[in-house]
């Protein structure tokens, strides 16, 4: 099982995102304020986001600090829950949910 908190899984979970909206990189970066080069490097997994770029992610595009680092789904939208179930399986870069 890949580990949710790689750089790799993390990359995983922005492309489905992305994706899920319909942007191209240079779009979704940009409404974060990052380059496309940046956020190519995330997707790719060579880099994890800083806190500062995932907060603007929380803040632009309705995501959430634990689905973005651990890959829990609780707190995203039931739209975005739909969209992601299509593109990102939920056994895919996603933590042991601990209830």
């Amino acid at each position: 099982m890949e580990d949710p908190i790689s750089p790799d899984a993390i990359g995983k979970r922005l492309r489905a995102v992305r994706m899920a909206i319909g942007t191209t990189q240079e779009q979704f970066a940009a409404g974060i304020g990052a380059t496309q080069g940046g956020f190519g490097q995330y997707e790719a997994g060579m880099r994890r986001p800083s806190v500062i770029i995932a907060s603007a992610l929380c803040t632009v595009y309705g995501l959430t600090l634990d689905f973005i680092y651990r890959g829990d789904r609780r707190g995203l939208s039931p739209a975005m829950l739909k969209s992601l179930a299509e593109l990102l399986p939920e056994s895919v870069g996603a933590a042991e949910s601990e209830e």
